[in-house]
């Protein structure tokens, strides 16, 4: 009979911390749900819904480093892009990305499993825009490979930004908003 005392205790204690986890995740989709907005409005006033698969044309610099050439020397697209600059709405809404991170994190804990994967969704997806808008900004700034590496990867996949990573922390109705784009 204790034995299943025993059980019966660990169980509602499993249970209590796993309703707990579930109702701190839905108190926070209005700000996970803000950063994918503010991510996609960026992305898409960046990128005119483009995917752009031509790769960006770079110097090798002395020391591993790499700089991309001037705009009349890339692709078309890549020239597009470069040459459209970012303005103070894709600022604007970075900034709005910045701050509902921010307010998601207050209420995330990094101890559980929930907690790490939400921080690292918002941490990769605001550090990915970040890197990509200041490249087109100034591509003049030398660079690491990996840097271009997640340019191209910026270009090339918001699909599955949006279907996948972005899909794998937000609401139910802001996943299907994301999937209809």
């Amino acid at each position: 009979m204790e034995h299943w005392i025993g059980a019966l205790a660990v169980a509602i204690v499993a249970a209590l911390l796993i309703l707990t986890s579930q109702l701190r995740h839905k108190r926070i989709y209005p700000y996970l749900d803000a950063f994918a907005q503010a991510y996609c409005e960026a992305a898409d006033h960046v990128l005119h819904g483009r995917v752009i698969t031509d790769t960006p044309a770079v110097e090798r610099l002395d020391g591993g480093g790499v700089a991309l050439l001037p705009a009349e020397a890339q692709p078309e697209a890549v020239r597009s892009l470069l040459e459209q600059g970012i303005d103070d709405y894709v600022m604007q809404r970075l900034r709005t990305m910045y701050e509902m991170r921010a307010k998601a994190q207050e209420h995330l804990t990094g101890i559980n499993y929930v907690g790490k994967k939400i921080n690292g969704v918002l941490n990769r997806c605001y550090d990915l825009a970040n890197l990509s808008f200041s490249i087109i900004n100034d591509p003049t700034v030398a660079r690491r490979e990996e840097h271009l590496d997640e340019f191209r990867f910026f270009l090339t996949k918001q699909r599955f930004l949006r279907t996948t990573t972005l899909a794998s922390v937000v609401s139910e109705e802001c996943r299907k908003k994301l999937a209809a784009q």
